[in-house]
């Protein structure tokens, strides 16, 4: 390396001292066709760059713009379709809630009618044991009169019975059996 870095400075020194006095560098003919030669050489360079790089490279990304554009025209076809979808579904969400309000529209008037049935059913059921407990109250209220009839026929016979023990006794025996002969004679002698 310090070699090429020598020969460079000996190859600068040797060419500006072979420059005439007083210039930096020469602009002699041999300069500018030596300008003219590098300027063709980067012409060509730029041509054979861009053919075998540009050309492709814009080949590429105009590829890849064009995958990049369907793509989008894709999303925006699918979002479209999603688009759509959505109303649909709407419309028929709308529908089914109309549909929901109908059926319980419908059910409640069911349950109403089920009610009012059930009701009616409960009335007449709350009739028949009224009834029944009627007809029951009336036969109790018989027994009992018959039974308390019973008793009253019992009470009388025992009062009955107390009352002749009392009303019996046998001197009053006598005088009663006294009195019935006498209004038997009186009785058997006028007839």
């Amino acid at each position: 390396m310090k070699e090429r870095v020598l020969s460079s400075s000996s190859f600068l020194t040797t060419a500006v001292a072979e420059l005439p006095e007083g210039r930096v560098f020469a602009l002699d003919g041999q300069t500018f066709i030596g300008v003219a030669i590098q300027i063709f050489n980067i012409a060509v360079i730029c041509i054979i760059l861009y053919k075998l790089l540009y050309k492709p490279a814009s080949d590429i990304l105009s590829a890849r713009t064009k995958r990049i554009q369907d793509r989008l025209d894709a999303l925006a076809q699918k979002e479209e379709e999603a688009q759509a979808l959505l109303l649909e579904y709407k419309e028929k969400l709308t529908g089914a809630d109309e549909e929901c309000q109908l059926m319980i529209s419908k059910a409640r008037h069911e349950a109403e009618d089920e009610a009012r049935r059930i009701i009616a059913e409960a009335e007449e059921e709350a009739e028949r044991i009224k009834e029944n407990a009627a007809l029951a109250m009336e036969r109790e209220r018989q027994m009992l009169h018959r039974e308390a009839k019973d008793h009253v026929i019992e009470l009388s016979v025992l009062l009955a019975e107390k009352a002749l023990k009392d009303s019996v006794s046998p001197e009053r025996q006598d005088k009663k059996f006294e009195e019935s002969l006498r209004e038997l004679g009186v009785a058997s002698w006028q007839d």
